[in-house]
């Protein structure tokens, strides 16, 4: 009981860190950002939520009791699944178009707005930074050449690792029973946390050092060879300030191919494998259908015989029985995107549920056995080096006991790329496949509440007790908050860019839920083009909001106070 009420009272010392009123952290602007940012976080996926419990599975419900395709659809009915008709489409594409605007909405006013250096994020197109120097330019453009052909091959690896194992989780929906498919479902949710975030993450930094050994100035200049090495000392100011502005620039570049590889990971590779294995899709346009045979018969007779007083008459009927075979020509059946729901939602499910329990749960099992195996025999680990080397290994840092002197080499304590990875990652999942199924939403937000609570709390760990340390004068040189506070810098503007990938994937996988919807009553030829205005709808959302920042917001700020504005009898303000 005393163990438990001293976590819990840790617990909230770590989150005390954050409050507004702490002062140990203001000189560290940037986390104190941080755990802003993970509250706006925390209130956006709650928000978008709620939206779909309140606004999009009651509309799926009654567009699919007034237009369903199937008899029994069963947990379906809540989904954007099996649903047909030309009314139908027409108001799930308000639904959608509607979805998409109180996304943003909700990120703008929730999130971005917080934030003095991103304001209205839409309306604002991200740019190359103008400080960046010639010489910048220049090494950006040094290895041009040999990046792409890396990102290219990096691509392609990607590919023909995801792809396969999509398809074969298809063909295992399609051939085995219910206990290997819920089995398949749990192995391929673990393969894709650990290829985003470990398998990837390492060869992008793998590319990236490569073609940028560490010099002066290096194309990927790690944070903390700047801040922890006499570097600062050595470079000339204008040199630090460059080499910041080129690291920042490649780190967004790094970042959104990242993030990129990502979305298709967990929209377009499932949708693509969907499409080629599912029968009820795209299969027999790639691949020829088993000719069909048919059989039928008809009698005709045997034996003529002639009679001068009859003529010709039969003596005997025989039964002739023909056989023919023809191949079905491919006929698309309008269930693509209900595949798309069908198939991978449990998957998503187990995939986030993984992150909300399991992977905290892992994580601190492992800081328990580390300290358990250092403590109780220090001896032991001297004799087995390979486990010391492998705890050391797998302990994140930020659970990592705080040192006196921080060592040059240190690996770094946050890694801003991860953690903007999976923050996309699963907003991108909440805004597809959770609009179409409702309950994953919700499954969805506890992933993100328990992954940004988490990492904060850590976050909030490592400050406390270097605070405890620093009181009785234990640590020396660098402190952990300078660090953290060096490596969360830029979080808000990567997350800037990051949205404006994930756009163009939303509105596609819309689409294909319109098109489905309408071509089942009317045909393709006339569903193609609401969903051509679906896939255009985010540039149609920005162009809005561009005109209305352009031409629009001074004057609505104006008369943002209407009563006063009333009171003064519709006169502008200032006159």
């Amino acid at each position: 009981v005393d163990a438990t009420r001293s976590f819990w009272l840790d617990v909230l010392k770590w989150h005390a860190v954050f409050s507004d009123d702490s002062h140990s952290l203001k000189d560290c602007p940037n986390i104190l950002m941080f755990g802003k940012y993970c509250t706006g976080l925390r209130k956006c996926a709650l928000f978008i939520s709620v939206f779909v419990l309140v606004v999009i599975m009651p509309t799926c419900s009654i567009v699919t009791f007034i237009s369903k395709s199937m008899t029994y659809e069963y947990a379906w009915t809540i989904s954007l699944a099996f649903i047909k008709g030309r009314d139908a489409a027409y108001v799930l594409y308000v639904a959608l178009v509607v979805t998409q605007m109180t996304f943003i909405w909700i990120l703008d006013k929730k999130l971005f707005s917080a934030f003095p250096a991103v304001k209205h994020f839409i309306a604002v197109r991200p740019s190359a930074d103008p400080t960046v120097s010639m010489g910048v330019k220049s090494e950006l453009a040094a290895n041009n050449t040999s990046h792409i052909l890396s990102l290219v091959g990096l691509f392609w690896l990607n590919f023909f690792v995801v792809v396969p194992f999509d398809c074969l989780y298809i063909l295992t929906t399609i051939y085995y029973t219910a206990t290997v498919v819920s089995l398949a479902q749990v192995g391929l949710a673990v393969l894709k946390i650990l290829w985003t975030d470990a398998a990837i993450t390492e060869l992008l930094r793998r590319v990236s050092q490569h073609h940028n050994p560490d010099r002066n100035l290096s194309l990927v200049t790690r944070l903390n060879s700047i801040r922890l090495s006499p570097l600062r000392e050595t470079l000339s100011s204008a040199s630090i300030s460059a080499t910041a502005v080129l690291q920042r620039e490649l780190e967004t570049r790094y970042l959104m191919f990242h993030v990129f590889l990502v979305l298709l990971n967990n929209i377009a590779f499932p949708c693509l494998a969907v499409l080629v294995i599912n029968s009820n899709c795209f299969y027999y346009a790639f691949f020829s259908a088993s000719p069909i045979e048919v059989a039928y018969s008809f009698q005709r007779c045997g034996q003529n015989y002639f009679s001068i007083y009859r003529g010709t008459f039969c003596l005997n009927l025989e039964t002739v029985t023909v056989s023919t075979s023809f191949l079905p020509p491919f006929e698309y059946g309008y269930q693509c995107s209900s595949m798309f729901v069908t198939s991978f939602s449990d998957i998503y499910m187990y995939m986030f549920v993984i992150i909300s329990f399991i992977n905290p749960i892992v994580k601190l099992s492992i800081k328990y056995i580390h300290s358990a195996f250092y403590s109780s025999s220090p001896e032991q680990s001297d004799h087995q080096p390979w486990l010391r080397r492998w705890l050391d290994f797998a302990v994140v840092p930020l659970l990592r006991p705080v040192l006196q002197e921080i060592p040059p080499n240190m690996p770094a304590l946050f890694e801003k790329g991860r953690f903007v990875v999976r923050i996309v990652t699963s907003f991108s999942i909440l805004v597809t496949y959770g609009v179409a199924f409702a309950p994953l939403a919700v499954v969805i937000a506890c992933g993100i509440l328990s992954f940004t609570g988490f990492e904060q709390l850590l976050v909030g760990r490592i400050l406390t007790l270097e605070m405890d340390q620093r009181e009785t004068n234990q640590l020396k040189g660098q402190t952990y908050r300078q660090i953290l506070n060096s490596e969360m810098e830029g979080i808000n503007d990567s997350m800037v860019h990051m949205v404006l990938v994930v756009a163009p994937f939303v509105s596609i996988f819309y689409a294909f839920f319109i098109f489905d919807t309408m071509g089942s009553a009317v045909g393709w030829k006339d569903a193609i083009a609401v969903s051509v205005l679906m896939v255009c709808t985010p540039v149609l959302i920005w162009v809005v909001v561009k005109i209305y920042f352009l031409f629009l917001s001074e004057y609505v700020e104006t008369f943002r106070s209407w009563p006063e504005w009333l009171a003064r009898g519709g006169r502008p303000f200032g006159t």
